[in-house]
């Protein structure tokens, strides 16, 4: 394979690791949001939203109309849905398999561009690409069966110590922690 050709393509890899660097890292400054929840009220009201705040004895949740404190001792149940995981399952599957795959890749069209192959070297980056992209699917897939599902937190019936407990793992999870 030509010397042209060769930096063609590798400058070509280039500009496409810059322009994915520049569109993937959005979460980065992306704001924080506190997890959603639902509870339940010992009248049985139920009331849905995002946790904003954790007090000593209230909750703070912004619903789809406005904000409400909701005094602890008034609720029964709370569930909490799963922070979703998908991001960080393809992440680490497009690193795990789509590294090992890219150097792979390279290697071998390194090998065949030395060989004096033709299209080695875009062989072995179309080899590279097919094993970041299954990657990127079996992390997304693993990702989204390991972020199933709802926490429940019972306070009806349970001391202050277990309550102060349930508080202070909601804490973590709200947008704003004191």
């Amino acid at each position: 394979m030509e010397r042209g050709k060769v930096k063609q393509i590798f400058q070509q890899f280039l500009i496409a690791v810059v322009v994915f660097s520049l569109i993937c890292p959005g979460s980065l400054w992306a704001k924080k949001k506190g997890s959603y929840m639902a509870l339940t009220k010992l009248g049985g009201e139920v009331i849905e939203g995002e946790l904003l705040r954790v007090k000593e004895n209230s909750l703070l949740l912004k619903t789809s109309t406005n904000g409400v404190t909701i005094d602890i001792n008034e609720v029964d149940k709370i569930w909490i849905t799963k922070k979703s995981k998908v991001g960080k399952g393809a992440l680490i599957g497009a690193l795990v398999l789509g590294i090992p795959a890219f150097a792979l890749g390279l290697l071998l069209g390194f090998i065949g561009a030395g060989l004096e192959e033709s299209g080695a070297m875009a062989d072995g980056i179309l080899i590279g690409c097919a094993g970041t992209g299954a990657g990127l699917l079996f992390g997304t897939f693993a990702g989204g069966v390991a972020s199933r599902g709802y926490k429940t937190y019972q306070l009806k019936g349970k001391s202050p110590d277990e309550i102060k407990y349930i508080l202070w793992k909601l804490r973590k999870r709200a947008r704003f922690k004191d």
